[in-house]
């Protein structure tokens, strides 16, 4: 582990969303080895438990950590997101820090993407990610946690400035990018509501780039002659914005692959 003091976070509790694999994985992975302890949420169960098991069977041959705890739910279900807190509260206690990373991103043009699209990309990226933020603010202020994290993962095209010719080209996913959007001004609304209610947690926007995870298709890694980013950088970013002092917040973090030009 590179020199990022996460002793302050050692034993506590971190909401991972979409952990079955990917960047969810590699952020669980970064956690643990940090000494937290991680709540592995996702959709998907069969996913979710070969991610934890084969997790667990790599982070037991590097020796110390936190622990991983795999957690099935469904974030656009409000029963379902709060059985989930329910059962991290009763079992682990209070919630510190949530990264949330679940979401969709459907490779059609606008003219191709039915209501149905539209009403998941936004359900999962944009309300299942305020909802699970909701739930862990919550467990905060009723457990007294002073010091909280929320860590919404967003991306570089939720920035206007990032949507061009050839992104739409190569990507033509309007509905993720609005989902994007939609969460840079979440971000802004919850920080500023925090700091009106007296609330202590801080909240990052941080956007990547292009990650080579399956959301990406290889033709697409390809034409970018392979100018992407792997899970376990992004990963790291997420440990660098939570080893920051209480006294810093990361408003918003921007990474993308050197020579990326969107």
């Amino acid at each position: 582990m590179e020199h990022m003091d996460m002793s302050r976070l050692a034993g506590r509790v971190a909401v991972v969303t979409g952990a079955a694999g990917g960047l969810g994985s590699a952020v669980a992975e970064d956690l643990f080895l940090s000494g937290l302890e991680v709540v592995a949420i996702d959709v998907h169960p069969d996913r979710l438990q070969v991610s934890v098991g084969t997790l667990a069977q790599r982070l037991g041959q590097k020796g110390a950590g936190g622990s991983v705890h795999p957690v099935v739910a469904d974030i656009t279900k409000e029963e379902d997101l709060q059985r989930a807190f329910r059962w991290v509260e009763e079992s682990l206690g209070g919630v510190a820090v949530i990264v949330n990373n679940a979401g969709v991103a459907p490779m059609k043009p606008l003219e191709d993407s039915d209501n149905e699209l539209l009403s998941t990309t936004f359900g999962v990226n944009v309300l299942g990610l305020a909802a699970a933020t909701r739930e862990a603010i919550n467990s905060m202020k009723r457990h007294g946690i002073t010091d909280g994290h929320v860590v919404n993962i967003g991306s570089t095209v939720g920035h206007a400035e990032s949507v061009t010719k050839s992104l739409l080209e190569m990507f033509p996913m309007p509905a993720y990018i609005a989902s994007k959007h939609a969460v840079i001004g979440f971000n802004r609304a919850l920080r500023a509501q925090l700091r009106t209610q007296g609330v202590n947690v801080r909240v990052t926007d941080l956007s990547p780039g292009t990650i080579q995870t399956p959301f990406v298709p290889e033709e697409a890694v390809r034409a970018l002659e392979n100018r992407v980013m792997q899970p376990a950088d992004v990963a790291r970013a997420v440990r660098f914005v939570l080893s920051s002092p209480p006294h810093v917040e990361i408003v918003h973090l921007t990474i993308q692959p050197a020579g990326e030009v969107w």
